[in-house]
């Protein structure tokens, strides 16, 4: 097992600006851990921060944090069929999504809704991308929208 200097966590906060006391207790408990927290903000800091992560009640905020619109791609084409086919028929093309930002020399990205503080990650507004991935191909809820499948792409190959 690595070292906690080394490992990477990521804390999923379904409402990150109204849970930013516990986000910032983790940071705190992860650096007395060990745990590589950089500098840890202050409580009006991080909320702000935080407030300020694009979403979908302000999709055009700046990100600190992004996805590739070519690394998007490669992901989405490895989802299941079944589930590529419901995602785009739900929401449609993925470049209509409100956390897509075209690009002018390259294909675009994705906004991502996370921050980072050292190796820890704080992801706001989640939804289905960490409720599991077998719910999201048993199609029994909504299809995650793609800035969703970006966040996971983005948890599974930039954050890590």
């Amino acid at each position: 097992m690595k070292p906690a200097a080394e490992r990477r966590v990521a804390i999923i906060a379904q409402d990150a600006v109204r849970d930013a006391a516990a986000l910032l207790a983790l940071l705190e408990a992860l650096a007395a851990a060990g745990y590589r927290t950089g500098d840890i903000p202050s409580l009006a800091a991080l909320t702000e921060r935080l407030a300020s992560l694009p979403g979908e009640r302000q999709p055009r905020a700046s990100a600190e944090e992004d996805l590739s619109f070519a690394d998007y791609s490669v992901c989405f084409a490895a989802l299941p069929p079944d589930l590529q086919n419901r995602v785009a028929a739900r929401w449609g093309a993925a470049e209509r999504d409100a956390l897509y930002r075209p690009g002018r020399l390259d294909c675009g990205r994705f906004a991502v809704s996370a921050l980072r503080c050292g190796n820890i990650a704080m992801v706001a507004e989640a939804d289905a991308t960490i409720a599991g991935l077998a719910d999201l191909f048993a199609g029994g809820r909504p299809p995650p929208r793609h800035a969703q499948i970006a966040l996971w792409a983005w948890l599974e190959n930039e954050f890590r």
